[in-house]
């Protein structure tokens, strides 16, 4: 008999939710139903969740990647706020005061793929570069560049021909 290697095998164990399909009907007209388990020990196991109720006993097994079963995990979501949280704190600690002013009095952000943030409704399309950015900005209108790392904003005025840093 030739030994198996397990080595290869995911074991991650953490406390969530998770949600998933319950199937049911008739073979000609199956139905599915949302069910979810909430404050559940979830292991997982291959490519497997398995499912823990608190005295140890299995409770679900779903498979990975399955039609509607998806997992909250209480510890990844605690690390993203706590990232969040600095990075807000960090963007704040670092930027001018004139950037934050700025962004604070913006209602509405309207962001674009250069991490550049206008007021809403005021982000240039394709046909504005195509007309010309003098016809779209008025002069001394302001927008906002986000540092993708950092988070720190930096207040940007349009002078009739180009953008100029503020700081």
């Amino acid at each position: 008999m030739e030994a198996r290697d397990f080595s290869r095998v995911r074991l991650h164990t953490f406390r969530g939710d998770i949600h998933y399909l319950e199937w049911g009907g008739t073979r000609r007209h199956p139905k599915a139903e949302k069910k979810e388990l909430l404050d559940v020990d979830i292991k997982e196991k291959g490519s497997f969740y398995i499912v823990y109720d608190k005295n140890g006993n299995v409770i679900l097994r779903k498979k990975i990647g399955s039609n509607g079963t998806y997992i909250v995990n209480y510890d990844e979501e605690k690390r993203k706020a706590e990232e969040e949280r600095k990075r807000i704190q960090s963007m704040r600690a670092n930027s001018s005061k004139k950037a934050l002013d700025f962004y604070d009095s913006i209602e509405e952000k309207s962001y674009s793929f250069s991490n550049h943030i206008y007021p809403h409704g005021r982000k240039p399309d394709r046909y504005a570069y195509e007309k010309g950015l003098q016809y779209f900005f008025k002069v001394g209108e302001h927008r906002l560049f986000q540092e993708s790392v950092t988070g720190v904003l930096h207040l940007e005025t349009w002078n009739g021909t180009e953008w100029i840093q503020e700081d």
